[in-house]
């Protein structure tokens, strides 16, 4: 948290994740380096972003230090490649490449809501539809708090340019499963906005109590 702003990650990662701990223990119990296929994930991920930016995207912005990181690690590059392949062939699919989309297609859009003092990068807008892509083998309740909590802020900084479709593709970085799109209807976006919403203050309370509690802990030493 800087200057009172908190990222969208930062809140939608705040839930309690007893599942990873699970997943963790069993890869353990198979002699699988937990840190590594957690990272090798974020790895593929960002590479998957990139190369979407690249060919469908309208920003020159050079690479960063992340998805430097990532094309550094062969592995990642791998697995990025079969993440950006599904995702690439879906794009075709749906008609990225045509010029009915030519002008459309807004890629890695940063968004500040001043109200709520929360910042956050969308993957892609085409018109009205906000899509979110996925390099992991399951969607998770962090998944669709991103997206309402985008629509929310969407929704207050351009009231009269509203979302109509909200969509997840999921690329599997794993397997050779074809991409799976979620689509989900508006009553559920705008509660997941809400729950997003209330999620702030807390996430905001919590960190800054986080920042004290080093002062507040050596100063119980003292018997005080």
């Amino acid at each position: 948290m800087r200057g009172g702003w908190l990222s969208v990650s930062e809140i939608i990662s705040f839930p309690d994740k007893p599942f990873l701990l699970q997943w963790a223990r069993k890869l353990a119990l198979q002699g699988i380096d937990y840190a590594r296929v957690s990272r090798l994930g974020k790895y593929a991920g960002r590479i998957m972003h990139w190369e979407f930016q690249q060919k469908y995207g309208n920003s020159l912005e050079p690479m960063g230090k992340d998805v430097q990181e990532a094309y550094a690690d062969p592995e990642a590059v791998e697995h990025g490649g079969i993440a950006w392949g599904k995702l690439d062939e879906w794009a075709n699919v749906y008609g990225f490449g045509t010029p009915k989309r030519e002008g459309q297609i807004q890629v890695e859009i940063p968004i500040e809501d001043p109200t709520l003092m929360v910042r956050g990068r969308m993957d892609c807008i085409v018109g009205p539809c906000l899509f979110d892509w996925k390099s992991s083998r399951h969607l998770y309740t962090e998944s669709l708090l991103e997206l309402g909590a985008y629509d929310l802020m969407w929704t207050h900084l351009y009231p009269d340019k509203p979302f109509a479709v909200w969509t997840i593709v999921r690329c599997c970085h794993e397997d050779d499963s074809p991409a799976e799109q979620y689509s989900f209807e508006e009553s559920d976006i705008k509660k997941a906005g809400l729950v997003f919403a209330s999620m702030i203050p807390a996430v905001r309370a919590f960190k800054e109590f986080d920042g004290e509690s080093k002062g507040i802990l050596a100063k119980s030493m003292g018997g005080e």
